[in-house]
């Protein structure tokens, strides 16, 4: 699943994914795993980080991840398996690239707090080679092949 999860719809869509890429809050982690392990299943989720600093991005900044990352190891419900961003619609590439290598760096740090965290999902249409480069290994492409 990718785009904003409300909190309110989690009970509804815990068992009809297998990964949902937007987990922005401490709060809507926790709110998955409760709400998995009331349904007996364990859900795979990336937590996404604003690395643009942007303030009309979701996610924690990677130093507020950090922080959060080892009590969320705990959270029975969930697997953390990586980690996702977005980068500015720019044409600076030096911007975009900046957006994905803080990512990487992310999951290298996090990586040392425990856990393995396979997934870096980063790049769309617009930017995914620079995001290939930066060692993405999920592009959400949607615009280059829906859009004329």
């Amino acid at each position: 699943m990718t785009g904003k999860l409300q909190k309110k719809k989690v009970s509804k869509v815990i068992g009809h994914f297998t990964l949902i890429h937007s987990v922005d809050t401490p709060r809507l982690a926790e709110k998955i795993s409760n709400a998995s392990v009331e349904r007996g299943v364990v859900t795979s989720v990336l937590l996404e980080a604003n690395t643009s600093g942007e303030a009309a991005k979701s996610g924690l900044s990677p130093e507020e991840w950090k922080q959060e990352y080892g009590r969320l190891l705990d959270l029975e419900g969930i697997k953390i398996s990586g980690l996702m961003t977005m980068a500015p619609l720019t044409d600076d590439e030096d911007v975009v690239r900046n957006c994905f290598s803080k990512l990487r760096h992310l999951r290298d740090q996090l990586q040392e707090i425990g856990g393995e965290l396979p997934t870096l999902s980063m790049g769309m249409s617009r930017d995914y080679p620079i995001a290939i480069e930066e060692g993405a290994t999920l592009l959400r492409i949607g615009s280059a092949i829906f859009e004329p």
